[in-house]
């Protein structure tokens, strides 16, 4: 459901599903099913009209709630619309990214912050290794120079590549 005001067209792409409908009193529903041996479909993309950016939503089997907020800029005449994820839940993937997100945030700015940040992942990988999250911050944050790169090296060892998002796996190696 969105938290403001948006009543038309929402899209959803996530592997080779793609799905379309009309918003309406600011609630939504898709339905489909998850392949879950892929994990690269394990990651959704929500676009609105008239699209200016996309909201991504981690999937997981089972029913996920989402709470969405239009935001729009405009640009030459023209108005952009993006949906930003503002709460999800009934998705253990997305929960982690959510904690994982939550942690940097309020961590960046210390001292020795990728040691810090290396010891969260592998305490949430000691946890749900199963997670593909775990090796998507190990990526966004390698690529952001937050870990030395005997650290990621050492790291990246340790997890089932499996499991990862494949862009992830190719990115690190």
């Amino acid at each position: 459901e969105f938290v403001n005001d948006y009543n038309d067209s929402i899209y959803i792409d996530y592997g080779d599903y793609r799905d379309s409908m009309v918003v309406k009193n600011g609630r939504f529903e898709f339905k489909g099913t998850l392949d879950a041996i892929k994990n690269d479909d394990k990651e959704a993309f929500i676009s609105l009209k008239n699209n200016g950016g996309y909201g991504v939503v981690f999937l997981d089997s089972g029913a996920i709630d989402v709470k969405l907020e239009r935001r729009s800029t405009e640009f030459e005449g023209n108005v952009f619309n993006w949906a930003r994820v503002v709460e999800v839940t009934g998705s253990r993937n997305h929960a982690i990214w959510d904690t994982l997100v939550r942690f940097r945030n309020k961590h960046f700015k210390e001292e020795g912050f990728g040691e810090v940040y290396l010891e969260k992942l592998k305490s949430v990988n000691d946890t749900a290794s199963t997670s593909p999250m775990i090796g998507r911050m190990l990526f966004l944050n390698a690529k952001d120079n937050v870990f030395s790169i005997d650290s990621v090296v050492e790291f990246k060892k340790r997890l089932d590549t499996i499991v990862m998002f494949s862009d992830d796996v190719e990115n690190l190696n």
